[in-house]
C-alpha cells in the first residue's frame, strides 16, 4: 500500500454567535475542490485577521469580523498594573499641573503657535 499524505483543514468561523464551520481536504498542491465551495459559499468571503501579538482569527463574512473586532480580542493583552504607593497630595498636583501643561502645549500646536515651556 502507497504511501499518502492528506492535509485536512478546518475553517470555523471566530465571529460571535457565528456556528459555521467545515472540515475538507486540501491538495498537496494547496488546491481545494470546487465542491467545498458549493457546500460550503461562506468559504469564499472568508478572511484572516492578524494581531501584532501574533493572534489569528478567521472570519466568514464583514459581518461576523466586525462583530468579532468589537468583542476587543483583536486588542493586545495589556499588562495589569499594580499601584504599590498611594500618591499623595503634591504628586497629585504635580500631575494636574503636568496634564494642564500638555492640553496647552496641544492646544498651541494646533494653532500654529509655539509652545512656551515654563
Amino acid at each position: 500500500m502507497p504511501n499518502t499524505n492528506q492535509i485536512i483543514r478546518t475553517a470555523t468561523c471566530d465571529g460571535p454567535e457565528c456556528d459555521k464551520s467545515a472540515v475538507f481536504e486540501v491538495s498537496q498542491q494547496g488546491g481545494v475542490d470546487k465542491s467545498v465551495f458549493e457546500e460550503h459559499p461562506w468559504l469564499k468571503s472568508g478572511r484572516l485577521v492578524q494581531t501584532v501579538d501574533g493572534q489569528v482569527f478567521y472570519y466568514c463574512s464583514d459581518v461576523c469580523e466586525v462583530k468579532g473586532a468589537g468583542t476587543g480580542t483583536h486588542n493586545m493583552k495589556e499588562p495589569e498594573v499594580i499601584v504599590k504607593d498611594t500618591p499623595n497630595q503634591a504628586a497629585i498636583q504635580a500631575a494636574l499641573r503636568n496634564a494642564k501643561a500638555t492640553a496647552a502645549a496641544t492646544k498651541a500646536i494646533k494653532q500654529g503657535q509655539p509652545v512656551i515651556q515654563g
